[in-house]
């Protein structure tokens, strides 16, 4: 089982995948077989949720923090710093021996540092004229691979980093590398599921640059798997997201090819939707 939710599940509605397969495809043996990872993962084509109809999928109190003063920024972290103090106590530990003494607090700033994603907007993002536009004169896939980023579990609160590969086929515009990293950035900064952070970096980019095609293909190790459960560090979640023309055979297959997932690719076409890998 995956640390938010089941692999089946995602599968059977990404089934528009196979939109375009070749009829009688030859697939070596050795991706009929998962490839070296727990499980995979794919993510629905469905839009994610938000909470006030707003671009940057936040709630109304998390928009609030960046606007907050700093009597509001150190009434935070005493609320947060008392938190802290009671679950030490309640482990059993002491919190006013010398190496908690401080912890607590150190804590309160880190947790606010982590999730510092909910005090940006994606909104930053649109171009509001044609001179912050790059225009293209063609619709081939752009690719930007190897992005790191971390995150935290929202259900266990435990750090979960990796690696995020992008592409996308634009009408009119491209952006450059540092905002595709920036929008991860922001995305990933916040309290995430894998599924719902791949998600999210799709339809945002589909968004932002009005593209034909998104393809989001994240990999990643949680920490909560490895210390708990079934106990296994070094095993890898994976989760995609194909939009648009990406979800054609073609264009899928340009994209993994990029990223040097052909395997992942041919599992995900030829291995049956809702098939789990053994």
């Amino acid at each position: 089982m995956a640390p938010d939710e089941s692999a089946n599940s995602s599968v059977s509605e990404h089934s528009e995948i196979h939109e375009n397969k070749p009829e009688d495809p030859k697939v070596p043996s050795s991706t009929k077989s998962s490839p070296d990872v727990s499980y995979i993962q794919i993510s629905c084509m469905r839009k994610p949720d938000n909470d006030d109809n707003d671009f940057t999928w936040q709630s109304q109190k998390t928009l609030g923090r960046n606007k907050a003063s700093r009597e509001e920024r150190d009434d935070q972290l005493a609320k947060l710093s008392g938190a802290v103090k009671t679950i030490l106590e309640c482990i059993g530990e002491d919190p006013s021996r010398q190496g908690l003494l401080h912890t607590p607090m150190r804590y309160a700033e880190s947790i606010l540092y982590f999730t510092r994603g909910y005090e940006e907007s994606l909104d930053s993002f649109i171009p509001t004229s044609e001179a912050e536009y790059k225009p293209v004169s063609h619709r081939e896939m752009f690719t930007e691979s190897e992005i790191d980023f971390s995150s935290i579990c929202e259900h266990h609160l435990i750090p979960f980093s990796g690696k995020i590969h992008v592409g996308y086929i634009p009408k009119l515009q491209d952006i450059d590398r540092a905002k595709v990293i920036k929008i991860v950035e922001t995305l990933s900064q916040r309290l995430q599921l894998q599924r719902r952070l791949t998600n999210q970096i799709a339809f945002a980019i589909s968004d932002i640059l009005q593209a034909q095609g998104v393809a989001v293909f994240v990999e990643s190790s949680h920490i909560c798997m490895a210390i708990r459960g079934k106990q296994q560090p070094g095993e890898m979640t994976m989760t995609s997201c194909l939009l648009g023309s990406c979800k054609a055979y073609d264009e899928a297959r340009i994209f993994f090819d990029r990223i040097g997932r052909r395997e992942l690719f041919l599992h995900l076409f030829y291995s049956g939707p809702g098939n789990k890998p053994n």
